[in-house]
């Protein structure tokens, strides 16, 4: 099982590949010829479900556990080493970053306190925030940093890095059928 895939120029890839015994990030460094293990998650309840690269040296994994655990990891020698940056207990399905290096993560609720939304940790701080509190399914930025999240209810966006989000549902079928 691979549950997503990412590139950046220079041949470097990154995915999160998985069995019924473990799940792990692999690395790629000539456009998926060769790929090694970089991570790995002991049981089958913590599964990496997004990557976010922002240079050749600074990777970033949002994950989710089922029972007491996930968050986001952060690599910033290129997937050789890995650290727990936050968003403990948290079931982290998307990870985006804007031009300016802010680490967006979209998320599913979390274990123990049912929080849930976007949140995003600041360039150069060591504090998440949360910008919006709905069931985050995926999320986008756009050449202009505009912030796209899929979620139970619609598309939310926002074209002020977070500090604001509407529906943009027009067209969109958001009903029972």
């Amino acid at each position: 099982n691979n549950l997503c895939i990412k590139s950046f120029k220079g041949g470097l890839m990154f995915t999160s590949n998985g069995t019924g015994s473990y799940y792990n990030i692999v690395r790629s460094q000539d456009y998926g010829d060769n790929w090694e293990e970089v991570m790995i998650f002991p049981s089958n309840v913590e599964m990496p479900f997004d990557i976010a690269i922002l240079n050749q040296d600074t990777i970033y994994a949002g994950t989710t556990h089922w029972f007491d655990g996930g968050g986001v990891y952060r690599s910033v020698d290129g997937g050789d080493n890995w650290e727990h940056i936050g968003m403990y207990d948290f079931h982290v399905l998307a990870l985006e970053l804007n031009s300016q290096g802010d680490l967006f993560a979209g998320t599913y609720g979390n274990n123990s306190q049912f929080l849930s939304g976007v949140f995003v940790l600041y360039k150069g701080e060591e504090e998440w925030t949360q910008l919006c509190s709905t069931l985050v399914n995926d999320m986008i930025i756009n050449s202009k940093d505009y912030l796209y999240a899929a979620t139970d209810f619609g598309v939310l966006s926002s074209t002020d890095n977070g500090q604001t989000f509407e529906y943009i549902n027009d067209g969109l079928f958001t009903g029972d059928v």
